[in-house]
């Protein structure tokens, strides 16, 4: 053949085989090296097992499934029950949110109130009730808040027999963020003794369920487990049965009340003073003993109630009040160390009197309200009850402008040397009066120091009671009072007090906003306010003010200037407070003290400036 047939047989074989190879499975071909140049390292074949067999297909390079990694679950934390105790205590205003009965009245006149009666039907069925009240068991109260205000600031007053069980019912719903809540001093008897009206024979209307406001479900829970299971008697112990349980086995005792007052007032041998706003940082005073007794007193009983619901709550199982505090214990004739007040009839007369511990004292216990009644309430009372009412003002004033009928006419200036135009009983109501709420202020206190214990002023004075449209007579004189038996008070404090009302000036001490103003821009002053703090909060204040509420005035002498003679300014907000503080002042030698007339309320009417937050 030739060389051109050889070369197309070839052509063709090789067709041949290359159409065969494509008819069959093409197996993964070996790499063959390329030709490496020079200055790199040869690539090395794989080695044959590292070759996929012609038969498998190769797989997709997968990562590794890992688990993904959960952070444990927090356990809840536990409820601090600890805490929330303690917050609580820590800041317990003065006062200790008691109201008087009369006070309680008076607030229910002037607004809506819900009064809330923690007694037993029974206790009810027996005695009778206040009207408008809505009765809720003490136990059963934390399963009842839907029938109480949804709204957490709503005023709430409690109430129960004596006053043993509505401290506690008073605390439990501060703690659920109640606001506005508290507690009738001495109850429903007191109420009662007070001459204040009630209702017998009948039950209060059944309460009305609502919507109850947002609680902490933790503290509920807590709180209602708490009351369901109070013992009966409600942990509180007669003064007489606790004597003799610390005769016959060993007693932790735990007063609660201030130092001032235990030095004040005597104490209890073997007690241990931890004043209720420490308690819970100071429960390494109590046994480590959980189940040990404790007796914990206080002045009346109230913070001791309070008390023992917080330590039973944080686990310590026997814990008893004694009832009635240190009050009843003395009452009893039972054994008291110590005190200014139990020293010898001997003793106190050679004492030298102390005016600063009396008015501290007054100024300490001042009830809510400052003991100011309003017109129509003051009308109202008068209509109810037998009153004495006293104004304060020169017989030329109700010449010109008339009086209230059945009123006694006593100038201010010579009212402490008329104590026998007054009611011989301290505990009869009084209603003092002058023109405009200035005078009066002074008179209320002076009584009230003197131990009259339920005496009043008449807000806005004469002035008030006319715009308020109420009866007046005009044209003749009200009747001359009549001279009978004095009650008994005490002589020094009488002739301090006599002594400061004589020498009354012109004008009381009370400077008009204006005057105030110009003083202020003139000369340095010291201006006190004696509001509370959260008033201060709300209406604002005058730039330069020194804030000392009312109650803590004399404890805060080292506020003023410690020049006696230097002027001092003070202010509230309408100028009832600034009187008698005023008068406490100069009563301690402060000889330049005078009060802003209207307070703030008058300051603002004016248009001066205030401060606001």
């Amino acid at each position: 053949m030739n060389a051109r047939k050889i070369f197309l047989i070839a052509m063709l074989l090789v067709l041949a085989i290359a159409a065969v190879a494509c008819a069959s499975p093409t197996p993964t071909p070996v790499p063959i090296p390329m030709p490496i140049p020079p200055t790199v390292a040869p690539t090395v074949a794989p080695k044959p097992t590292d070759v996929p067999k012609p038969t498998d297909a190769p797989k997709p390079t997968v990562a590794p499934t890992v688990a993904p990694t959960v952070a444990p679950t927090a356990a809840p934390a536990a409820f601090d029950i600890k805490s929330v105790l303690d917050k609580y205590f820590a800041a317990l205003p003065d006062g200790f949110y008691n109201v008087a009965p009369a006070a309680a009245n008076d607030q229910m006149k002037a607004t809506k109130v819900f009064l809330l009666d923690v007694r037993e039907v029974s206790e009810i069925t027996s005695n009778g009730y206040i009207e408008g009240e809505v009765n809720i068991p003490v136990r059963t109260l934390i399963k009842n808040l839907d029938k109480l205000p949804a709204d957490k600031a709503a005023p709430i007053i409690v109430t129960c027999g004596s006053g043993v069980r509505s401290p506690m019912a008073m605390q439990a719903l501060h703690l659920l963020g109640y606001t506005n809540v508290k507690n009738l001093q001495g109850g429903f008897n007191a109420w009662k003794s007070a001459n204040l009206p009630i209702k017998t024979g009948d039950q209060p209307a059944a309460p009305v369920a609502g919507m109850a406001p947002n609680f902490d479900k933790d503290l509920v829970a807590v709180l209602d487990k708490w009351f369901s299971a109070l013992a009966d008697g409600y942990n509180n112990v007669a003064p007489a049965a606790i004597n003799d349980q610390m005769k016959v086995s060993k007693v932790t005792l735990i007063d609660v009340r201030e130092a001032s007052e235990v030095t004040a007032n005597g104490y209890i041998e073997g007690s241990v003073n931890v004043p209720v706003r420490m308690l819970l940082k100071n429960l390494d005073k109590l046994p480590a003993d959980k189940a040990a007794p404790i007796i914990i007193t206080c002045q009346s009983g109230h913070r001791g109630m309070m008390s023992i619901m917080a330590l039973q709550l944080l686990g310590y199982t026997n814990v008893k009040n004694i009832s009635g505090g240190l009050n009843a214990w003395k009452t009893a004739n039972l054994p008291v160390v110590g005190g200014t007040a139990s020293s010898s009839s001997a003793s106190s007369a050679a004492a030298a009197f102390d005016i600063k511990s009396v008015l501290d004292k007054y100024f300490s216990a001042l009830p809510d309200g400052f003991g100011l009644v309003a017109p129509a309430a003051a009308n109202d009372q008068m209509k109810a009850t037998k009153v004495t009412l006293i104004d304060l003002r020169e017989a030329s004033e109700i010449t010109a402008n008339g009086y209230i009928e059945g009123e006694i006419n006593l100038p201010t200036r010579t009212l402490l040397k008329n104590l026998d135009k007054l009611p011989s009983d301290k505990t009869a109501p009084i209603i003092i009066m002058c023109g405009s709420g200035v005078r009066s202020p002074m008179g209320m206190a002076a009584l009230q120091l003197l131990g009259y214990t339920n005496v009043k002023n008449l807000q806005g004075g004469f002035g008030a009671w006319k715009t308020a449209n109420l009866p007046i007579v005009t044209g003749s004189s009200p009747a001359a009072p009549v001279a009978g038996k004095a009650a008994d008070v005490d002589k020094d404090l009488l002739a301090a007090l006599d002594k400061w009302f004589s020498a009354l000036p012109d004008g009381w001490n009370n400077l008009a906003v204006a005057a105030a103003n110009d003083q202020m821009k003139a000369t340095k002053v010291t201006l006190i306010d004696v509001r509370e703090a959260s008033e201060v909060t709300a209406n604002g204040y005058i730039e330069g003010s020194v804030f000392v509420p009312v109650r803590t005035l004399i404890k805060n002498l080292d506020k003023l200037p410690t020049d006696k003679t230097a002027p001092v300014l003070i202010t509230c907000a309408s100028g009832h407070r600034g009187m008698f503080s005023m008068m406490a002042l100069q009563m301690l030698g402060y000889t330049n003290v005078k009060n802003i007339g209207g307070g703030v309320n008058g300051w603002k009417t004016a248009n001066l400036p205030l401060v606001t937050k």
